[in-house]
């Protein structure tokens, strides 16, 4: 498998908002946005 690390950029942001809103399960506590994890006070630091 070939992978390449980079720095991420601002165009990331969105992807990796969704990436933690998924990793955190928060759709199963019945979330349904990713704005769910920005506003979540102990997710979102």
């Amino acid at each position: 498998m070939n992978y390449a690390i980079r720095p991420v950029n601002p165009v990331d942001e969105a992807f990796l908002w969704q990436m933690l809103f998924e990793a955190a399960h928060l759709a199963e506590e019945g979330e349904t946005s990713v704005a769910a994890v920005i506003n979540h006070p102990e997710i979102s630091k």
